[in-house]
């Protein structure tokens, strides 16, 4: 039996490697699911923080997962100090919900992965309520279930990504392919998810 847990993962094993390497054999490109997949342009149609929705996107290798030993130069504190006034800022604009909701919900995501523990309540509640403002789209339980997945939330993430993967059986391999490796004591998971190219800012 599976325990579920809010403490962080450390690491995969090689074997994540050799199943997402399976997957990509299979004609698929691998990506995670993170804020590339929220289109900024409905949330601020007027381009005024284009930058800065441009600098998490350049800043996404330092918290789209977790580091047990922080070897980067730019410090923590910094990046933590941008992930919380991000979602000060964006989330008084009134743009499109559904897209805001995803974008605050992955910022939550990003300071859980910083050791904003916290956070993860956070994560939880606006991407649920973008589930909830749109059931058919698939990237809310896909995000979802990526931040049960980096969580160690191993039942929760499988469940919640085969919610996301139903949704898109008629996506085909061509399109955008996330796959994500969940490790645990107990067992490992490769998952991929094709995701509908419409669903997402090109």
């Amino acid at each position: 039996m599976v325990t579920q847990t809010n403490e962080k993962n450390v690491s995969c094993s090689p074997m994540k490697n050799l199943l997402i390497l399976l997957v990509a054999m299979l004609g698929w490109s691998v990506s995670r699911a993170d804020i590339k997949f929220v289109n900024f342009n409905k949330i601020d149609p007027s381009g005024r923080y284009a930058g800065r929705f441009s600098q998490l996107v350049e800043h996404l290798p330092y918290y789209d997962h977790f580091s047990p030993d922080w070897i980067y130069e730019i410090p923590k504190d910094t990046l933590v100090q941008e992930l919380t006034a991000g979602l000060r800022l964006f989330g008084t604009l009134k743009g499109d919900e559904l897209e805001t909701d995803l974008l605050l919900g992955e910022l939550a995501h990003y300071l859980y992965n910083l050791d904003q523990k916290t956070y993860y309540d956070t994560a939880e509640l606006y991407l649920t309520k973008a589930i909830g403002l749109d059931g058919k789209d698939p990237r809310g339980y896909w995000f979802l279930a990526y931040h049960y997945a980096l969580s160690n939330e191993v039942v929760k993430g499988v469940q919640t990504f085969e919610q996301a993967r139903s949704l898109v059986s008629d996506a085909t391999p061509g399109e955008v392919l996330a796959g994500i490796c969940v490790c645990h004591d107990a067992g490992q998971y490769a998952i991929a998810l094709p995701v509908c190219a419409g669903s997402v800012q090109t």
